[in-house]
């Protein structure tokens, strides 16, 4: 399988400072390259970009390795699009017993 070549374009774009939020690396490379490349259907490729806290890291990281950069390179691209979308990290209740 070739790697489409926008992903060198969006690399570049990156390491320059050129992009700094989700939005603006699909602005360069197409979503649906993208999800296909996951191995991931476009409409629940869609509501992970809409809200970012629902990829896992393995997608994240299989991103970063087509894009050639490292992790936390595309990571903080991620975090920016969170901070952007006002979201709050979950709390999740822990349903340990209480002590007596």
């Amino acid at each position: 399988m070739t790697k489409d070549a926008r992903y060198t374009t969006a690399k570049n774009e990156i390491l320059a400072g050129h992009v700094k939020t989700v939005p603006e690396f699909f602005s360069v490379i197409k979503k649906s390259v993208v999800a296909k490349d996951l191995g991931i259907s476009l409409d629940r490729f869609d509501k992970m970009i809409i809200d970012v806290s629902r990829f896992n890291m393995g997608k994240l990281f299989k991103i970063a390795a087509l894009l050639e950069i490292d992790e936390h390179k595309f990571l903080s691209i991620i975090c920016n699009q969170w901070q952007i979308q006002g979201k709050k990290p979950v709390h999740i209740k822990s349903k340990a017993k209480k002590k007596k």
